[in-house]
């Protein structure tokens, strides 16, 4: 009964003429929803009519395709095996080098763990000398620094025993030459006393000089 129900609406000026009116039609909401998804399904069913169609003739042509290109490798085919089979071979090859490889890196990395034990250990040798060489370099120190002051010290010595000898001889002149001047004296005396005379003061003057300071000659 919705479904054709039409109301005239007025628009504006004359109310004879049916151009001043709108025609509205006074359907159900529920009408409208089923209209609309009505509309909608047929607009995807066309939509997947034609998607089949598209799809049917891209099948066709990839079947196409398909087959002139097995036509194609038809020939080549035995190629590719072979192909396959010599990289097969190639990769197995490969794969033994590779373990070859693995091998002399473990037995390298081996070698040189046992290298870098003995460097360890020969450092630590060294560390050891040059430890024992510091030591004994400070013992020659002291024995060097003894010996210098037992050279300074013999060298003091030396210089105090040569200032002794020269004062020794010094000495020895002195009493040389008063030896000398005494026996002169002494001659002298015995010329007086032979002549009777009596000029011996002076000589007893110069015995009691020489006796204070050098007592041990008289």
């Amino acid at each position: 009964m919705w479904r054709n129900s039409v109301v005239p609406i007025y628009k504006k000026v004359d109310r004879d003429s049916g151009d001043n009116y709108i025609s509205i039609s006074l359907t159900c909401v529920c009408c409208r929803l089923m209209e609309a998804e009505l509309t909608a399904a047929r607009t995807l069913v066309n939509n997947a009519q034609e998607n089949e169609t598209e799809a049917s003739l891209l099948t066709k042509n990839v079947k196409q395709q398909f087959m002139e290109l097995a036509e194609l490798m038809g020939e080549g085919a035995m190629d590719l095996v072979k192909k396959k089979e010599e990289a097969a071979k190639q990769l197995q090859m490969k794969a033994i080098e590779l373990d070859q490889a693995n091998t002399k890196y473990e037995v390298l990395q081996h070698q040189f763990l046992l290298m870098e034990h003995s460097y360890n250990e020969n450092l630590n040798k060294i560390k050891e000398l040059e430890h024992t060489l510091g030591m004994e370099e400070t013992e020659k120190q002291r024995e060097l620094r003894k010996k210098e002051k037992l050279e300074r010290d013999l060298k003091q010595a030396k210089d105090e025993n040569d200032t002794q000898t020269s004062e020794i001889l010094i000495m020895r002149s002195t009493i040389e030459s008063l030896k000398s001047d005494l026996s002169k004296q002494q001659q002298q005396a015995k010329e007086n006393k032979s002549q009777k005379t009596f000029p011996m003061t002076g000589v007893l003057k110069c015995k009691k000089h020489h006796a204070r300071k050098h007592p041990d000659f008289f």
